[in-house]
């Protein structure tokens, strides 16, 4: 009887033991399988191209373990989840050039002369394959919307993330595209220059690019700062954050890119009038649009706008902006 009751002792530790490792094993399995899924961005544009995997336009994770897997996966790829811009902007996805700048500041503020003797900021090399050209870049790149549903992930779209939902739509379109990753506040600090002097930077940057490509379309993209019924339209049942052009009065090139700015508007307003807020001309101002005949200035929302409302105007204008190109490619 003892050994009867013995045996059976240890066949239940033996069935415990076992349990314990099977548990053991499916959570490792489980946990591996999760691990071996998580895609590491190795730059910002596939960081953008994560956040667009589903029809929310951001990973919308539905349950907490993959909440916390994400949140691992930041962590390991050195992203500060106490920062949440540096998911966008951060350090080591910068490029930095050790070539120096030196601008000659003149009484306008948003007018810089380069030095003939010194280079240029490095640029990307974009038409090697006949296709029309965009460059986007952000003088405020930080400039933020609304956090909506990306708060509990530590995300905060910006207007650097709408640069690059709509660098994705475009490429799509078969459009070559380049995004201004370069931080201008690196170079107001590398000047010793405050935030009212971001037009300097951005112009250095756009100078660059400019100097070794030729492009069709030039976009300065900020964000408004306007209550949400003024920034929003709702159209179909769909919530769209409002847009408006704004052009430089002062250049010489004013004249063209009127032109640009008209045409892209009168695109809107076939298929979406509530969704422009019009043109505004500035007499008096040049947003470096004296450097293009090409060149506008679009604000995309306000900060009250969620980056659902950003990207449901951003299919939009990718829509506009791939006929405005086709128009004057002849295509």
């Amino acid at each position: 009887m003892k050994k009867f009751k013995s045996k059976k002792r240890i066949t239940l530790k033996k069935t415990k033991y076992l349990f314990y490792l099977f548990i053991i094993v499916f959570i490792c399995t489980f946990t591996f399988k999760y691990l071996n899924n998580i895609k590491y961005a190795s730059n910002n544009k596939e960081f953008i191209e994560y956040l667009l995997e589903d029809s929310n336009h951001y990973k919308n994770y539905d349950n907490s373990i993959k909440k916390m897997i994400y949140k691992v996966s930041n962590l390991i790829s050195r992203f500060d989840t106490n920062k949440p811009v540096t998911l966008l902007e951060s350090k080591f996805l910068y490029k930095s050039n050790s070539k120096e700048v030196e601008l000659v500041k003149t009484n306008n503020t948003e007018n810089v002369s380069i030095k003939e003797n010194n280079v240029i900021e490095e640029s990307n090399e974009l038409n090697k394959e006949n296709k029309p050209v965009v460059y986007i870049y952000n003088t405020h790149q930080t400039e933020e919307y609304a956090y909506g549903n990306l708060k509990e992930f530590g995300i905060t779209p910006d207007v650097m993330m709408a640069s690059y939902l709509l660098e994705d739509r475009l490429s799509k379109k078969g459009i070559k595209v380049l995004v201004e990753e370069r931080k201008m506040s690196d170079y107001l600090k590398k000047n010793n220059w405050d935030y009212n002097m971001s037009y300097y930077a951005s112009r250095v940057y756009a100078q660059g690019v400019l100097s070794s490509n030729s492009t069709d379309l030039i976009i300065d993209l900020h964000r408004d700062a306007l209550s949400k019924d003024l920034s929003t339209t709702t159209i179909n049942g769909k919530n769209y954050a409002k847009i408006l052009f704004v052009v430089g009065g002062k250049p010489s090139t004013y004249a063209e890119n009127i032109k640009v700015v008209n045409a892209l508007n009168d695109l809107v307003k076939q298929n979406y009038p509530s969704l422009t807020r019009g043109i505004l001309t500035r007499k008096e101002s040049t947003y470096n649009q004296d450097l293009s005949n090409h060149s506008i200035l679009l604000e995309l929302g306000a900060q009250e706008n969620t980056i659902d409302e950003v990207m449901n105007t951003v299919e939009v204008m990718a829509d506009v902006i791939a006929n405005y190109l086709g128009g004057i490619n002849g295509k």
